[in-house]
Order: C-alpha cells, then structure tokens, then sequence
C-alpha cells in the first residue's frame, strides 16, 4: 500500500456472505435517503448500478454513508475503498466497519486530488460546531470561496492520485468512483487519468459551481470534460436516471457512465 489504511487482506479471500448487521445498517441507509433531508436520494438508487464483486471508490467519504451502502451492493467478492483526510469522520467510518462487519471495507487516511504530495484540510466550523461536510483540500484552493465567513480548523493530511493509490494497491479493475470534494472534484479526476481510461468507470460526482470556482472551474467545464471522454450524463429522477445534456441546477449529483464501461446500457426514465 502507499501510505497508512485498514482493510482486508489481498492474501485472503472475505467471508463467502456479508455479516447481517452490515447489510441491516445499509437498508437502513437506504431507507432514510428519500424521507430525511441529510441523507442524500442517490444513495439508494446509486447500488443498482453495482454488480456483485465490484471495486468502488469512495473519495470524500466522511462517515461513510456511501461506503457502507455500496460495501453491501457490491457484496462479499466486493472491494470498497474509503478515502477519508478528517480523523474524526475516518475514525467513525473505522468503528462502523469494526462494529458492522464491513470487512471488504478498507479507509486511507488520505485527501484525493491531482498530484501526490501533502495539504491541508479546512474544517469549517459554525457556531462552535465541525461541519465536515464542507471542507475541502484549502491548500489547492484560491479562497474560502462558498465557505467565506466560517472560521475554519487546519489539518494537515497526504494527498494521493487515484492512479497512483491504485498502482500501488494493485487495484486491477476499478468499476465505480463517487467524488464528493467540495470543488476539487475536477482534480480528483485529473488524478485518476489512467484509471478512467483503462476501466470506464461508472462515476458519481457532485458539481457545484459554488465549490468548484475556487479551484479554478465551474461545472460545465468539468461535465464537458467527462462528454469529450465519450461518457454520458444523467441526474437522479425519480426511483431512476434522466439523461442530460448540460449540468443540471436543481440537482448536485451527476452520474456519469461509459458505452465502454460496466452499464453500456444503463437504463433511464423520462
């Protein structure tokens, strides 16, 4: 591995079913996404798009709502892998999976973005309270940008490219990758150039001008970027996915997918 992380061993194989309470946990999670606001509506559509045996990678996974629901789509063959810079949340993430069972689970302590190196995290804080949510990678950043006018904590994390992190883990086959990095999404894209190219995968990335201005771009940029690499788009509607043709304004999750990749023939409504 290139740097500290937990998770199973690439000698052994996982147990042949998923402990009950890991796949209670990620029902439940399932469940909560279309009735509570804090929970987002893609987690329960997204697993759909999971094949059993899957690799998945979670970059920004805080307390990993989204690694527990793809670790239970993706099942006892499967492979997530969490990257998470934040202690408190990784720490969370890594008592979930203890407590769960969430063994085809592995979290790096690391921040995902364009080059390897080290950075600092900003931890936004509101009224004396941490919002993980919306930090981000400050050390690539020209600004607070959307987060102007918090007082915000620095953390000093490792940084590592997806292409690099991959190598080095000898991922052979990456089949999906949701990017959830308050703006940096974009250089967490460019990282993973090798891996886009050889694998397709299927991707969920949040686009948010509002983030991605103080890295540099907007939304249409990097959705054009991903169409000029033959991928399509489509926003949640629904219980399923509506094509698109421009990055959407009502909705901050954009799923992207490859006629070469694992859903050549994904399935859309409306």
């Amino acid at each position: 591995m290139s740097g500290p992380s937990e998770g199973p061993s690439r000698s052994g194989r996982p147990s042949r079913r998923l402990p009950r309470r890991l796949r209670t946990a990620a029902s439940l999670l399932r469940r909560l996404a279309p009735r509570v606001a804090a929970v987002e509506d893609e987690l329960d559509a997204l697993p759909r798009l999971v094949a059993a045996g899957a690799t998945c990678l979670d970059v920004g996974a805080k307390h990993g709502a989204y690694t527990l629901v793809l670790a239970d789509a993706a099942g006892p063959e499967g492979h997530v892998v969490a990257f998470e810079p934040l202690p408190g949340p990784r720490r969370l993430l890594r008592t979930a999976r203890r407590l769960l069972g969430g063994g085809t689970v592995e979290t790096v302590a690391a921040a995902v973005a364009q080059e390897d190196g080290e950075g600092t995290i900003g931890l936004p804080v509101r009224r004396g309270v941490p919002v993980p949510g919306r930090a981000f990678l400050t050390s690539s950043a020209d600004g607070l940008g959307s987060n102007a006018g918090w007082r915000h904590t620095a953390h000093a994390t490792r940084v590592v490219t997806l292409d690099a992190w991959c190598a080095a883990a000898d991922v052979a086959h990456v089949d999906l990758i949701k990017v959830d990095v308050e703006g940096a999404e974009q250089r967490v894209l460019a990282g993973a150039e090798h891996v886009l190219r050889r694998d397709r995968p299927t991707l969920l990335v949040e686009l948010e001008d509002r983030h991605l201005g103080r890295f540099g771009t907007d939304a249409r940029r990097v959705f054009d970027g991903l169409l000029a690499r033959g991928y399509r788009a489509a926003v949640l509607a629904g219980d399923g996915w509506r094509r698109i043709g421009a990055p959407s304004r009502t909705r901050r999750n954009h799923l992207f997918w490859h006629p070469d990749g694992p859903h050549p023939a994904l399935r859309l409504t409306g």
